[in-house]
């Protein structure tokens, strides 16, 4: 009987074995499974007049969903987390990354987000002229002319920082040795106040002008 198992009916036996080997590779290649995936946190379409004043995480993860061959192929370029901030208004938000925020490829679905939210704290951004004042490393000798060209610069900044903001100083400078009629002198500007985020310098620096009185 073995004999006539393996000899009678050939091509109808090679063809289901074909048949089930094809649907066998048919089935185990749309087999999922998931993957987890550190992908960079993007912001777009931030209104012009807000400014973020609470730091952002770099990266979200995402449990993806797909075929293996098709999870271990995915380059950095085909996963994007685009967190859109055009409804933003002052404030603190909690904002939802759902699968709007997330553009995949293809085959692929997205199981879930962590963390599914972030909290964003964000100002609306001013901008107004305020004094330079000169700092010195040794303070100048009497009977001597001092301007600021420009007197006043540019800042813009959130606006609970801005309100705080009375003038612009200039890093310590100091007179160039030796006799002079008249010195301009270049001078970088420090930040209203050191190490905030959410304010800018739009002039980065003065021209400090001395000269000697005409008596």
């Amino acid at each position: 009987m073995l004999k006539g198992l393996f000899s009678e009916n050939i091509p109808e036996k090679i063809v289901a074995i074909l048949l089930a080997l094809g649907l066998w590779a048919y089935v185990t290649g749309q087999e999922k499974i998931e993957m987890g995936f550190v992908v960079p946190l993007e912001t777009t379409k931030l209104p012009a007049n807000l400014e973020i004043t609470s730091p952002l995480p770099r990266s979200v993860t995402l449990r993806l969903k797909g075929a293996p061959g098709r999870l271990n192929s995915l380059k950095p370029s085909d996963v994007r987390v685009l967190l859109n901030l055009k409804d933003l208004t002052p404030g603190i938000h909690e904002k939802p990354i759902t699968s709007k925020e997330v553009v995949l490829p293809e085959g692929i679905t997205l199981v879930r987000v962590t963390p599914p939210s972030i909290e964003i704290a964000c100002d609306t951004l001013v901008e107004r002229e305020v004094p330079v004042v000169v700092k010195w490393r040794i303070p100048p000798p009497r009977g001597l002319k001092i301007r600021v060209v420009p007197p006043k610069v540019k800042v813009k900044g959130v606006k609970g920082l801005m309100e705080k903001v009375k003038a612009v100083a200039t890093y310590p400078i100091e007179l160039p040795k030796g006799p002079f009629d008249k010195r301009e002198i270049a001078a970088p500007l420090e930040l209203p106040i050191p190490g905030a985020t959410g304010i800018h310098l739009l002039n980065t620096k003065v021209k400090v002008i001395v000269e000697k009185k005409r008596r």
